[in-house]
């Protein structure tokens, strides 16, 4: 179990538990320590205390973790643990037990997420409309989108957007987040049924783009 203890102190984790009604929901903790191999510290969010024994952040109840456990090469750990005890005090302070098995997964070996997610295009020129798009896929140097031609863009010479910066704005909602937005500057452009845009950030965005590629990676893990 040496990847437990090779988790960061204060590293956010991506923790998965089931309500009363069975369903899933996936709420950001934060990793306090390890005591040898007996049990996990994990710091949880006010609106998480239990207020009865039904609570799933109540004693005896599992959470599936996932957490980064190594920053160079992205490496991610997810496991199942059982809640030891809960403690409800200003420190919310969850104890789990270690988990009996660990699967791991290297980003690096996968430097694109496959990914469904609703994004706007804005840009510097107003006389350019903002285009409603679907994300395809992420890596953490650029996005593919893509979007069916519209009526209020019927005069625009899609090929002509080569080279042109935008603003990308992520929405991630689905993930219970606030909106990702980023700088990028259009790469290339493939015209079929749809309009698929290769989309580059630009270094001002790297810092936000790691977080989202990070997030999307648990998601994806996790479900």
């Amino acid at each position: 179990m040496s990847k437990i203890k090779a988790i960061s102190t204060a590293s956010n984790i991506t923790v998965m538990y089931e309500t009363i009604a069975k369903e899933r929901k996936v709420i950001q903790c934060e990793y306090v320590g390890c005591s040898q191999n007996d049990f996990i510290i994990i710091r949880y969010p006010t609106s998480m205390t239990p207020r009865c024994n039904a609570d799933p952040f109540s004693a005896g109840h599992v959470l599936k973790i996932s957490v980064v456990v190594n920053l160079n090469s992205k490496e991610i750990i997810t496991f199942s643990s059982t809640i030891l005890t809960a403690i409800t005090t200003s420190n919310r302070l969850l104890l789990v037990s270690y988990p009996e098995r660990i699967e791991s997964k290297i980003l690096r070996t996968e430097p694109r997420l496959s990914v469904e997610l609703m994004a706007e295009i804005s840009f510097n020129d107003t006389q350019i409309k903002p285009i409603l798009c679907l994300i395809k896929d992420v890596s953490l140097s650029g996005i593919c989108c893509e979007f069916y031609m519209k009526n209020e863009h019927n005069n625009l010479n899609i090929e002509q957007l080569i080279n042109e910066k935008c603003i990308l704005d992520v929405d991630m909602s689905v993930y219970g987040l606030k909106n990702y937005t980023f700088n990028a500057i259009i790469k290339n452009i493939n015209i079929n049924e749809k309009i698929q845009l290769g989309l580059l950030f630009d270094d001002e965005s790297l810092g936000q783009v790691t977080m989202l590629f990070e997030k999307l990676a648990v998601e994806s893990i996790l479900y």
